[in-house]
Formats: structure tokens, C-alpha cells, sequence
């Protein structure tokens, strides 16, 4: 009988190729699995029309282009809502404060007019609501709710006054010097508040308390002029703030 001989050692090579083949496999698919779990679950919602009802359920993250969206109300029934309908929907996740989103119209830093998008409020007042803009959202092991930037690497604040129509501010993660310029151009119409702003009386990070303290018309518009500490620790004027 001929004797066949056994390379053991190219067989060893090959078997350790297939399971690093394997394993790699198993990473990538519970990675994917742990991504699909995270974007498809849904959060409890409460969803406040335009004409002031008040629907309750469950949803998923809103796409920011989505012009309608699912909600599993509290009965067990789905319904589709549409975008332009809703005034807030508010998403909640365990423990942590809801958030709010809205579905408005903007302009970017060029001037352009944009399709209303939905965005995440930082802060809401009477007057006044500063967003977030971003490709998308996920919540992080804390259950608190994390912007995920567009292809370009950035998402956008805007400020949205009551003509319900978003203006571009800044980049998220700008500069506190940045944010203040931003902000005095948009809110030149309150001087008292572009005062406290650029004094610190008032934190220009602190977007809820900017939106609760902003009043439209307290002042002359664009008569504030912002002063800041440059370079060389002079001040430096800058009608209305700059961009």
C-alpha cells in the first residue's frame, strides 16, 4: 500500500486561517448586530401636534430628513405621522430628560434655504429655540443622547425664533468666542441679553438660559457691538458679531 504523505504543518497554517477567518466573522456580525439592535429600538415618545393634541407611544430616532415617521401608540395601534404636522416630539430614554425635537426649515452659513430637517433643541424659550443639526443620533451607555456629525465631519447649531424658520450659528464644539459672536449677530435685537453674554454674566454655552432670557426688540437691532479680548488681550469691536 503507498503511504501518503501529510503536510502537518501546511495543515496547521490553514486550520489557524480558519478560525481567525471565523472569529473576525463573529466580531463583524455582532457588531453589526449591536448597531441594528441600537438603531431599531424604540424610545418612549410623546408627540405634540400642531393643533395641540397630544399623542404618546413609542418611536425610533427621527431620520433628519424623514418626512413622516412611526409611532407605536400606547394601545398597541401604529400610526404614521407626518413631520410638517408635529410641533415637538419628545423622546425619553430610561431615566434621563426627554428630548425635543423639531421640524424646521433653516438656512445654512451661505445664506441658502434649506427643506425643513428634524433637529435636537439645547434649549427652548419663548421666543427662541437653539438646535442641533446632525446626520444622526444614538444614545451612549448612559442613555444620553450624542449628535453624530455629517459626512464633512461637523453638526450645525441654529437658532430658530418664532417666524419658525432655523438660522445657521456655528459648528457644534465651536468655540466659546465663536458661539458669543454667533449668538449677539443672531439676537441683536436684545442688546440687554448680548450684554450679559459677552460680559459672562450670562454662559453663551448655556443655551436653555440664553432661550429663557432672550426678549425680541429689547434694544435698537444692530446697534450691539460685540467686544472681545483678541490675539494680544485688546478689545475688539465687532458690529452685531461676526461669522
Amino acid at each position: 500500500m503507498r503511504k501518503v504523505r501529510v503536510n502537518r504543518t501546511g495543515m496547521l497554517v490553514a486550520f489557524r486561517g480558519m478560525c481567525f477567518t471565523l472569529v473576525a466573522c463573529l466580531l463583524i456580525s455582532c457588531g453589526v448586530a449591536t448597531l441594528f439592535h441600537e438603531e431599531c429600538v424604540k424610545e418612549e415618545a410623546m408627540v405634540l401636534m400642531r393643533d395641540s393634541t397630544v399623542k404618546s407611544g413609542r418611536a425610533l430616532l427621527p431620520d433628519y430628513r424623514g418626512k413622516s415617521f412611526r409611532l407605536l401608540l400606547d394601545e398597541g395601534r401604529r400610526t404614521k405621522i407626518s413631520s410638517e404636522q408635529v410641533e415637538q416630539l419628545r423622546l425619553k430614554k430610561g431615566n434621563n430628560p426627554a428630548s425635543v425635537f423639531v421640524y424646521v426649515p433653516y438656512k445654512d452659513r451661505a445664506g441658502k434655504e434649506h427643506p425643513a430637517v428634524w433637529m435636537n433643541c439645547l434649549g427652548i424659550g419663548q421666543h427662541l429655540k437653539i438646535a442641533v443639526i446632525a446626520g444622526s443620533w444614538h444614545y451612549d451607555k448612559a442613555g444620553e443622547l450624542e449628535a453624530v456629525t455629517f459626512a464633512d465631519g461637523y453638526a450645525y447649531i441654529v437658532g430658530v425664533k418664532e417666524d419658525g424658520k432655523g438660522q445657521y450659528l456655528t459648528t457644534l464644539g465651536s468655540g466659546r468666542t465663536a458661539m458669543v459672536r454667533a449668538l449677539c449677530k443672531f439676537l441683536a435685537d436684545d442688546v440687554v441679553l448680548c450684554h450679559k453674554i459677552t460680559s459672562k454674566e450670562v454662559d453663551a454655552m448655556d443655551f436653555a438660559e440664553v432661550c429663557r432670557l432672550y426678549v425680541p426688540d429689547n434694544g435698537v437691532e444692530g446697534c450691539y457691538h460685540v467686544c472681545l479680548p483678541n490675539e494680544n488681550d485688546k478689545l475688539s469691536a465687532v458690529k452685531g458679531g461676526a461669522l
